[in-house]
């Protein structure tokens, strides 16, 4: 493929960015540490060309992304790293400096006569952190763990010229950090969103049970989820039941938890439900398998329908045989869910709003640019 015909996203230049060189000096100390569309909704309209060529894709990731100096330079431009920092004692900018190739740099107050009592690695409260891989390696786990590569597919489509192949430890461990960004992330996003429904309107609640069956003659015993979607909105909201019981005492603090009073609930005919009249909610039931049911009208009916289909998108994704379904990662792996969704409906590029989340999640613990640690 020519580089011309490599596609740019918004935000990242045409041209390879390059790390900061003003204060660089070299430094011999060593610092330590694709799946199918239908596992996704679909959104309302198929991509554009200028949109499917502003994405990122596995050449671009590895021709802009593929050294060292070019991926220091993409988390400084990014935001990712800091550019700067200030000695708090000699109140001048700190040097960087570079040591082992797998860690972005130090902060070195050059006026000190003992060094490093004013050095602190610009990883410090960041992603790069510790890292114990290279600097591309980090993004090209981030490309994969944004398309949602499987095991197999990472290992082999990493195009590290390393000896060595990426192990599934390694792997697991970056996805996992990658994941507990978009689950705080995500979270973060519904509690800014606040509850679903309200006076007239009509929210679907449906649980169901997720699981593999192994074989057929072996019985499965499978995690509830309770979910809810309000007629006219794409605004899914999902929950674990609590000790993956089906019960009136589980159902009602969730659905209260998303879903405002007075709102016009339809659920199946479980009597789990039968609580939500006598606590704030208009209750309605409707039974699929009755087709003489006429308790709701035809176009709560087909909304009804619809709603189940979400289930098909939700069910794909958290039976992959890269998750396990077990209570203790389900939580996780429905935020995912839903942030993946988002994306999807959105049309946003995957790997551009994982780099978001990731500046989201640790803003917070970045420490202060005038602030010099003391080794």
């Amino acid at each position: 493929m020519e580089e011309s015909q490599l596609s740019t996203t918004s935000g990242a230049e045409d041209d390879d960015p390059q790390p900061s060189t003003s204060n660089i000096t070299e430094d011999d100390d060593s610092e330590s540490s694709s799946s199918s569309a239908e596992d996704e909704p679909m959104a309302k309209r198929h991509l554009t060309v200028e949109e499917v060529r502003g994405m990122w894709n596995l050449v671009k990731v590895y021709r802009q992304l593929g050294t060292r100096e070019q991926a220091i330079a993409f988390a400084e431009d990014r935001g990712m790293i800091p550019r700067t920092k200030m000695c708090q004692h000699h109140k001048k900018e700190m040097k960087i400096i570079y040591s082992t190739n797998k860690t972005v740099g130090s902060f070195v107050c050059n006026k000190s006569h003992r060094r490093a009592k004013f050095r602190v690695s610009r990883a410090k409260g960041t992603l790069f952190d510790n890292i114990k891989i290279l600097m591309p390696q980090v993004f090209y786990l981030m490309y994969a763990y944004a398309q949602k590569y499987s095991y197999d597919e990472t290992i082999r489509e990493d195009f590290s010229e390393r000896e060595q192949c990426l192990s599934t430890s390694t792997i697991s461990n970056w996805f996992n950090q990658y994941r507990e960004a978009v689950v705080k992330y995500q979270k973060h996003q519904q509690s800014m969103k606040g509850h679903i429904g309200g006076m007239g309107k009509v929210v679907q609640v449906h649980a169901s049970q997720f699981s593999k069956r192994k074989n057929k003659e072996s019985g499965t015993r499978g995690l509830w989820i309770l979910g809810m979607i309000e007629d006219g909105n794409e605004d899914l909201r999902l929950e674990a039941c609590t000790s993956n019981i089906l019960s009136a005492e589980v159902l009602l603090p969730l659905i209260k938890k998303h879903v405002a009073e007075g709102t016009t609930i339809i659920t199946d005919t479980s009597q789990a439900y039968d609580c939500l009249g006598d606590n704030g909610y208009i209750h309605r039931k409707m039974n699929h398998s009755d087709e003489n049911n006429h308790t709701v009208g035809e176009k709560v009916r087909a909304q009804r329908i619809q709603s189940h289909s979400q289930w098909c998108a939700v069910k794909r994704f958290l039976s992959k045989d890269s998750y396990s379904n077990n209570s203790s990662n389900m939580d996780d792996l429905i935020y995912e869910y839903l942030w993946r969704r988002e994306v999807k409906m959105k049309r946003e590029d995957p790997f551009e709003e994982l780099i978001h989340v990731i500046n989201h999640s640790y803003k917070n613990h970045n420490p202060p640019l005038f602030f010099a640690t003391v080794e």
